[in-house]
């Protein structure tokens, strides 16, 4: 699918949920921060979940 078309799809769809029919809320984020020390070994993992036994 061209990116540009599914983009504008997906802002367009997300405009009728949040704005227009207030039929849902987002469950999703599609940006996650981190802020860490550079003494951290950290990798965040695809799915944004942290496990404390992952950062050394």
């Amino acid at each position: 699918m061209n990116m540009v078309k599914r983009l504008k799809a997906f802002q367009d769809i997300m405009k009728v949920i949040t704005e227009d029919d207030l039929i849902g809320i987002p469950l999703f984020e599609t940006q996650i921060i981190y802020g860490v020390s550079k003494d951290i070994k950290f990798d965040p993992r695809a799915d944004g979940r942290i496990f404390v036994s992952e950062i050394m």
